[in-house]
């Protein structure tokens, strides 16, 4: 409810199910640049990552955002959601270890 506040979103009924993705050195896991949903279809509003294991465990594996040209990367800390509108470009870079 308080990221549905902050966004400025009407909080709905939920029938999204949950996706769990997982990424490793293994297979170089990795999720191009997407969104989650698109403005003209606001079926997702909100998206929430949360990274499992601390940062020092693996290499890549970061969560970029890119608005409008300008890439950041926020920090990322096992156990900590990082919210974002679902309309929001971003990706996930090859994990290369961990």
């Amino acid at each position: 409810m308080q990221a549905n506040r902050l966004f400025g979103f009407e909080l709905v009924p939920f029938h999204d199910t949950i996706q769990l993705a997982r990424y490793d050195a293994e297979d170089q896991g990795f999720f191009r640049w997407h969104a989650d949903t698109i403005p003209a279809d606001m079926s997702r509003k909100i998206s929430i990552v949360v990274p499992l294991c601390d940062s020092t465990e693996y290499e890549g594996g970061a969560l970029e955002f890119n608005e409008n040209g300008a890439i950041r990367c926020p920090p990322q800390r096992a156990g900590a959601p990082i919210m974002f509108p679902s309309w929001l470009l971003h990706r996930v870079t090859p994990v290369t270890r961990g």
